[in-house]
């Protein structure tokens, strides 16, 4: 048994998300998000926990146990330029995407995996990483 890793890929109507195992993939979904459900909120922001039960839901109908991650990794978010790259999530990023001046569902992906991590880690940030591309 490896290092297992959860990737969240947040998109507008969609949020993808990808179990690794080491290096291997173990399960690859994409939750679609009708155009009504996504209505509800005012802000992108509001969906947070929305979309992260959405994804603890998949995962335990897919049987796997979050207890068991080792990392949990968010793609995107519109922040303030940065070189490409895989950087660990710290106070500081979080606060550039809930405050930041543009809203897109990628902004959710650092948050999401913060907002997942809680539960798991013992604090917001412990093994959460962003990837910037």
């Amino acid at each position: 048994m490896g290092f297992k890793i959860l990737a969240i890929n947040p998109g507008s109507t969609s949020t993808k998300i990808a179990l690794y195992d080491d290096e291997q993939p173990t399960l690859a979904l994409t939750l679609r998000h009708s155009a009504e459900e996504i209505a509800r909120f005012p802000r992108i922001i509001d969906q947070l926990d929305w979309r992260k039960e959405m994804v603890l839901e998949a995962l335990a109908k897919n049987n796997f146990d979050v207890k068991s991650l080792s990392a949990v990794i968010g793609r995107g978010g519109l922040i303030k330029p940065i070189e490409s790259g895989v950087y660990e999530v710290n106070a500081a990023l979080k606060n550039d995407l809930v405050n930041a001046q543009r809203e897109h569902a990628s902004n959710l992906g650092v948050l999401s995996n913060l907002s997942s991590a809680a539960s798991i880690f013992t604090s917001d940030t412990d093994n959460c990483f962003f990837h910037n591309r």
